[in-house]
């Protein structure tokens, strides 16, 4: 079952089983959204605020070999 536990600044976040998931768009001219696993503390990182937000999502693509900025 999927739960979602919070939307905002163009990121949902939500609970599957016991793991977290983040799904955002990761394109950079056209839409391409993604879904990563993250962490009990990057989600709740993700709901502090916006920067915060930012900066979990350059962890979580740096930690995919993605080259974002």
């Amino acid at each position: 079952m999927t739960e979602k536990l919070f939307e905002d600044y163009g990121i949902t976040l939500f609970r599957r089983s016991d793991k977290f998931f983040v799904r955002y768009d990761a394109g950079h001219l056209v839409v391409q959204m993604r879904e990563d696993e993250v962490t009990e503390e990057q989600a709740v990182q993700l709901q502090q605020d916006e920067q915060s937000a930012y900066h979990v999502l350059l962890e979580v693509e740096r930690s995919r070999g993605s080259h974002a900025t």
